[in-house]
């Protein structure tokens, strides 16, 4: 996996701004197979001075945020504020030949009162946003590139209201207590884990758990944890000398055959093949 540690104000387009409304950068992000031959990390200790709205399009990213991990798919969109640092992934395998993600950085004094819908000390994830979103973003590339200023602040004033409307309500009670959770499974993910408990910690019987967790996060509890422990593996393969039982055995897998299975499943080739290309 390649990993890019940015610096707050590395990029020529992060930059601050005192006017009204200032679109830094807007674009297509593409990590293909073809120029990285595997997952690409973006990794932003200080955040960046501007604000960042990012929708996936094709492919699988995994977000990061603190404690929490999302595992976002075409449709989902994510939201960083000024200042907040990010870390997010960009999967790729030999099935997955690439992933996409439309973006665009802004920042200006009106910026913070535009964005007034969203917490701005912290991430926002969207779940199966409007298509007309993506629509918009095209709308806004092509103004932003022909140097039609206004019209391509229109699009993205569009966007935020679109999305304004996905952030409507505040999270649930009980959609707090699955958070609590998701953050039991991040510290416990290589041990057995009682999800039958989880659910009823929640007050909710398992398949209503399920159900609520898979909305949240996209996935499942237990495709969860295996997303976290197959990112476990992937670290050990590439870092240390263990054997694939040992990896498997280290990250939560009481059988190499099943792991390697796992492991295929996720990433596009066995372990052994894993360590080999890295």
């Amino acid at each position: 996996m390649l990993v890019f540690n940015v610096k707050k104000g590395y990029d020529k387009s992060d930059f601050q701004s005192d006017k009204f409304l200032q679109i830094n950068c807007a674009g297509v992000e593409i990590a293909s197979y073809q120029r990285f031959k595997g997952d690409c990390r973006i990794c932003r200790a200080e955040g960046r001075y501007d604000w960042l709205i990012q929708l996936v399009t094709e492919g699988l990213i995994d977000l990061f945020d603190g404690g929490v991990h999302y595992a976002l798919r075409p449709g989902d969109c994510f939201i960083i504020p000024p200042n907040v640092p990010s870390d997010y992934i960009y999967r790729i395998n030999n099935r997955k030949r690439q992933s996409l993600g439309y973006y665009v950085h802004f920042i200006g004094t009106a910026a913070k009162e535009m964005m007034e819908s969203f917490d701005a000390n912290k991430i926002t994830v969207l779940r199966n946003v409007s298509s007309d979103v993506a629509r918009l973003f095209e709308s806004l590339f092509y103004s932003n590139r022909t140097g039609r200023r206004l019209a391509a602040i229109g699009n993205l004033l569009r966007i935020v209201s679109a999305l304004s409307d996905k952030v409507s309500s505040l999270p649930t009670e009980t959609e707090k207590k699955v958070r609590r959770e998701a953050d039991y499974i991040n510290k416990h993910y290589t041990e057995e884990i009682d999800f039958d408990a989880m659910a009823a910690r929640c007050n909710l019987s398992r398949s209503r758990f399920t159900h609520v967790f898979s909305d949240v996060f996209g996935v499942p509890p237990t495709q969860y944890r295996q997303n976290l422990r197959i990112e476990l593996s992937s670290e050990l393969l590439r870092f240390s000398e263990l054997t694939i039982a040992e990896v498997a055995q280290r990250c939560g897998f009481r059988d190499p055959l099943y792991f390697s299975r796992v492991f295929r499943k996720l990433i596009g080739v066995t372990p052994s093949e894993y360590r080999d290309q890295v």
